[in-house]
């Protein structure tokens, strides 16, 4: 057994029109069997309703941000579109990884929203396969101000990436950053923000299990704090 591995994280944004969505970047590079974990962050507020179809909903939580996951056939190009039924900015992400169990409902979150201060903490995730060598992945956004990472969990020090809308006039954000752990649970510690992150941002904590892990459930395993 050997942990995933993540490949890349291709971050995009642009203008999403209630017509046409908005048709983000995919990475250079995929193969059949690869996961990829896409997030979302939108410049608007309740009644979105962001998809990306084909892909897989991971997540209710916040009207601004969300979360999917594709196991890819390797036929998918350089885009995909992300539909939405108002204009807005948008700010996306998305994760490759390859060494990983090959099925989505092995998938492992919980999610902690914001709550007005300048901090998040990330909820603790306990696994239900028991400890393995997991890919750990902490990532969010914000859809409604601006908020760059001050201070990333300790030994979150791969893929991070802090990523917005930018000079498109709006304030979506997207944060991602990793870790590789074998262990049975891992409880981030506290990010801190430049500026307050409101309830409309959110952090998931998540958890890859590796390719030769321990037998399948029959549904991604969720867990949330608020």
């Amino acid at each position: 057994m050997a942990f995933p591995t993540v490949e890349s994280v291709t971050p995009s944004n642009g203008l999403a029109t209630g017509a046409s969505g908005f048709d983000f970047s995919l990475p250079a590079t995929i193969n059949s069997g690869d996961l990829l974990i896409a997030i979302a962050s939108n410049d608007g507020g309740t009644g979105e309703n962001t998809n990306i179809t084909g892909w897989t909903s991971l997540e209710s939580e916040t009207a601004d941000v969300h979360l999917w996951a594709l196991k890819a056939t390797g036929s998918e190009g350089s885009t995909d579109n992300l539909s939405i039924d108002s204009n807005e900015t948008v700010a996306v992400g998305v994760i490759r990884i390859t060494g990983w169990s090959g099925t989505i409902a092995d998938i492992e979150l919980a999610y902690q929203a914001g709550d007005g201060d300048t901090t998040i903490d990330p909820a603790s995730l306990t696994p239900t396969h028991g400890s393995l060598e997991y890919v750990w992945i902490v990532l969010g956004g914000i859809g409604s101000g601006s908020r760059g990472v001050s201070t990333w969990p300790t030994n979150y020090t791969d893929n991070q990436t802090d990523y917005e809308s930018g000079s498109l006039g709006g304030d979506a954000t997207i944060w991602i950053a990793t870790r590789n752990l074998s262990a049975s649970s891992d409880d981030p510690s506290e990010m801190t923000f430049a500026g307050n992150v409101t309830s409309a941002s959110g952090i998931w904590t998540l958890a890859v299990k590796p390719s030769g892990g321990a037998p399948s459930g029959n549904a991604y395993h969720y867990q949330m704090n608020q």
